[in-house]
């Protein structure tokens, strides 16, 4: 089984994108508005504007061998620690 994509929201998309394609050794991460035309094409396609893309945060293997990460930039925070926590998972406050 191999894992392709994962998805997450956050409050700044194009900065946890770098931060998680410097932890992966992709090449690049950041804005999906900087993202190669071949992935924005698409979604441009499907409406979505230069401030939607600039929302969206990417980081990508280049090979493809590793999971592609997308980064959803949301207003509210914490919305599913409860379904975390009660999973077992401990959240901590990094403020």
């Amino acid at each position: 089984m191999r894992l392709g994509n994962i998805t997450f929201d956050c409050h700044d998309p194009g900065r946890l994108a770098r931060f998680w394609a410097a932890v992966f050794g992709y090449p690049t991460g950041g804005s999906a508005l900087d993202a190669p035309e071949e992935i924005t094409r698409p979604l441009r396609e499907a409406g979505l504007t230069d401030d939607d893309l600039a929302s969206r945060g990417l980081a990508e293997d280049p090979t493809g061998a590793g999971p592609r990460l997308y980064f959803h930039r949301v207003p509210e925070g914490k919305r599913d620690e409860p379904r975390a926590t009660g999973n077992g998972v401990t959240c901590r406050n990094a403020s």
